[in-house]
């Protein structure tokens, strides 16, 4: 798992416990090089900051990476709702490819050469115009129409990734969304199925998203390496008040990343809303436990969910390497 943050690169290698937490089996981490506003200003510098940290990793661990799972955001991604349908022969039983099928006319109508699909998830359906049901698989009709939430980033900077990793010479690393990891690292199985606001405050991004039944349904991010303490609190309570404003059903607020340790934009967030307002901490991974770390402890929980879809050698071990096979990812990307 590859963090690449404004100061440092991390990489962590875990193995899944049978209770169901994690370990850290080894850890590398170096100064950040190669990166700035988010960007990559020397992909060279770059390549040697992650190759670094991955030497560490595999000699603490004694273990080799074939395949690097990695926090991925862009300056320039946006969120957009798109619908899809799908007919089906006569009232048909719907399966979950109609499902898939209906998603992808989503995608196609708001795809774009110059973007790259990182997310898109179905978030509600709707039976022959009139039945709305969350989840539509073995329910019979004879139309299904989705709504779909869809994170766009920019092809350029998916493509800078993809040379950091062919001149690393890593197996080609699978992006997880940070906002998602950050969501993940923090809420337990049941806190995953509230409507909640989650806001992941680091020194290089802001992240926010709403998020229910293990789905984003509407995120925000914004640069904040320039940005005062003050304005980033100010920019979490107006982006939670559009978010309450749109869903008056959200049920709690979490804030964390390094900047949440910072009293001043906990107090401003806690006493601009009416909700529970809990400061997240990682969960289910041992020696993290500091709100800094959520985002990457998240990013384990996350290739542990994409790892039980594919072949692995160590199966019996719960490792997170020596994997022969590309990966489809649970996040719908398309890289």
């Amino acid at each position: 798992m590859l963090d690449f943050g404004p100061k440092s690169a991390r990489v962590l290698i875990a193995e899944k416990k049978a209770d169901g937490n994690f370990d850290i089996l080894g850890a590398g981490d170096t100064a950040a090089q190669g990166m700035k506003d988010g960007e990559f200003a020397h992909l060279g510098d770059a390549v040697e900051c992650v190759v670094e940290a991955v030497r560490k990793a595999e000699r603490s661990s004694g273990l080799a990476i074939q395949r690097l799972y990695y926090n991925f955001d862009d300056p320039g991604m946006e969120g957009v709702w798109s619908r899809g349908g799908k007919s089906l022969s006569g009232e048909g039983e719907i399966r979950r490819q109609d499902v898939e099928d209906a998603r992808k006319t989503a995608e196609r109508l708001v795809g774009h050469f110059e973007k790259n699909i990182v997310y898109s998830k179905v978030i509600s359906s709707v039976i022959d115009g009139r039945d709305a049901v969350e989840d539509p698989v073995g329910v019979f009709g004879r139309n299904l129409e989705v709504s779909a939430y869809i994170l766009l980033a920019r092809s350029k900077h998916c493509e800078a990734w993809w040379k950091l990793f062919e001149r690393a010479h890593l197996e080609r690393g699978v992006p997880v969304i940070s906002a998602w990891s950050a969501a993940l690292g923090v809420l337990n199985k049941e806190n995953r199925q509230k409507k909640s606001a989650v806001f992941d405050i680091d020194f290089d991004f802001l992240n926010a998203l709403v998020f229910i039944n293990d789905k984003i349904s509407d995120s925000r991010t914004i640069l904040t390496q320039e940005l005062s303490a003050q304005k980033v609190g100010e920019r979490v309570m107006e982006w939670l008040k559009e978010f309450t404003a749109q869903d008056a059903e959200l049920e709690s607020v979490w804030v964390t990343g390094e900047l949440s340790e910072n009293e001043k934009i906990l107090s401003q967030v806690r006493n601009s809303v009416g909700l529970p307002v809990e400061r997240g901490v990682p969960l289910g991974v041992s020696r993290i436990h500091e709100p800094r770390f959520s985002s990457i402890a998240g990013l384990i929980h996350a290739a542990d969910e994409m790892e039980k879809r594919i072949p692995i050698l160590d199966r019996d071990k719960g490792i997170f390497v020596n994997v022969k096979e590309r990966t489809l990812s649970f996040l719908n990307e398309y890289f």
